[in-house]
């Protein structure tokens, strides 16, 4: 083990661990699937909605998490905020169970969904945002890999977890709990165990993060326009090369924030793939992701994070293009697996680039620019994908999104200097 992992580096990591069950069950794999196949009851229009809603979701992330962030900074409470915003999430996720098809069930589920999608942005970015105070500028690059690669075997065993007791395996393998198929009982129950699963680890981080709220009241006033300050230090950027790659990062995180969002809708409703089958598939992405997430941090320190993330970038481009031409079922998991080992590294290398291009006084304030770019465009994938998919009624259409992004992000990425 690590010499410098410590109580707080590990509760930061278990984080990532409980949250990823919302990714790999809420917003990837199983209820989006549901949604658009049982609620809506149209799969490629209903993902088309589904994507829609997580663009809308992220652009209210991207106008509110500033304010958020400051408010928090200067209350120097960011574990209370991730809290909150956290307690959102499980709250809303716990209630998607409620939801039957009938009436405007859909409708409701995704107003629902939207709000978890929206918090948990909020506690994420909070919770990243204290990475800065439990690590230093030689292990850095290390723990937010850790945190990448812990939160994929996280996600990987909510998911095996969901089809052991909640789902079954069509016939071979019978669910532990049996609940009625018949009301989509037994899928529903995945967000309540989802929303159980998140809550058990948070408390690691709430207990270790002992962090004091100033006692002083924080004007909004003084919320707004610091807020003003940074977005005009952002614009007046005198560092060309450091504003490349937040251009260019903004642009392929966006890619990858819509992959995730909808790749499970395009497993089920392009290759028919079951829930049963979704689960396999998605254990086995997981898996994939988290070799990837830890293999490449060590690559990442042996030739470079920008080499690091182009290489993903390739990866994900050329494999990303393949999926989408083929039509076998068989040879679409083998290159989506493929596809896996790539994601992790591209978003942790990405982390590592932004510390090394950034001010080593100004940390903080350039993450916080990080942040900003990314949030402010993550919308833009996902309304894509619902527009292409909507327009030419073809989900194959509607990922071409994913490719364009990350293909105008690599471009852009290799203008940046070292």
């Amino acid at each position: 083990m690590e010499s410098f992992l410590n109580k707080k580096i590990i509760s930061w990591c278990l984080f990532d661990f409980g949250n990823s069950a919302h990714s790999a069950i809420i917003a990837t794999f199983i209820y989006s699937v549901f949604f658009a196949r049982v609620l809506y009851g149209d799969e490629v229009q209903g993902s088309a909605l589904w994507a829609q809603m997580t663009g809308i979701a992220a652009l209210c992330t991207a106008l509110i998490s500033p304010f958020v962030g400051e408010y928090y900074d200067q209350k120097d409470g960011k574990k209370t905020g991730v809290m909150i915003f956290s307690f959102i999430t499980i709250i809303a996720t716990a209630a998607l169970f409620m939801f039957e098809k009938g009436g405007n069930s859909a409708i409701y589920a995704l107003i629902v969904a939207g709000i978890s999608f929206f918090a948990i942005e909020i506690a994420v970015a909070l919770n990243n945002s204290q990475l800065l105070d439990i690590s230093t500028k030689e292990n850095r690059g290390r723990i937010s890999g850790y945190g990448w690669g812990i939160g994929y075997i996280g996600g990987l065993i909510a998911l095996i977890i969901s089809l052991v007791v909640f789902i079954g395996l069509d016939g071979m393998i019978e669910p532990i709990l049996n609940l009625n198929s018949d009301t989509h009982e037994n899928v529903r129950a995945t967000t309540l165990f989802t929303a159980f699963w998140y809550l058990l680890f948070l408390i690691p981080l709430l207990i270790v993060f002992r962090t004091k709220i100033k006692g002083k009241t924080v004007p909004l006033k003084l919320v707004i326009n610091n807020v003003k300050d940074t977005f005009k230090d952002l614009v007046t950027l005198e560092d060309k090369n450091l504003m490349l790659f937040l251009i260019a990062s903004a642009l392929y995180r966006d890619g990858l924030i819509t992959l995730f969002a909808v790749g499970g809708l395009y497993a089920a409703g392009t290759f028919q793939m079951s829930f049963s089958e979704i689960l396999i598939f998605a254990i086995g992405l997981n898996i994939m992701a988290g070799i990837g997430a830890f293999s490449f941090g060590f690559i990442n320190d042996k030739i470079g994070s920008k080499k690091t993330i182009i290489i993903s970038l390739i990866g994900l481009i050329l494999v990303g293009i393949a999926t989408l031409i083929i039509t076998s079922k068989i040879l679409f998991i083998a290159l989506a697996l493929f596809l896996g080992l790539f994601m992790g590294p591209c978003q942790s290398a990405s982390r590592v680039f932004m510390s090394e291009l950034s001010p080593e006084h100004e940390q903080a304030k350039y993450f916080g620019f990080y942040t900003l770019t990314g949030k402010s465009i993550a919308f833009t994938g996902p309304i894509l994908f619902g527009i292409l998919t909507s327009a030419f009624d073809s989900q194959r259409v509607g990922m071409l999104a994913v490719i364009i992004l990350l293909s105008i992000g690599l471009a852009i990425l290799l203008k940046v200097k070292k």
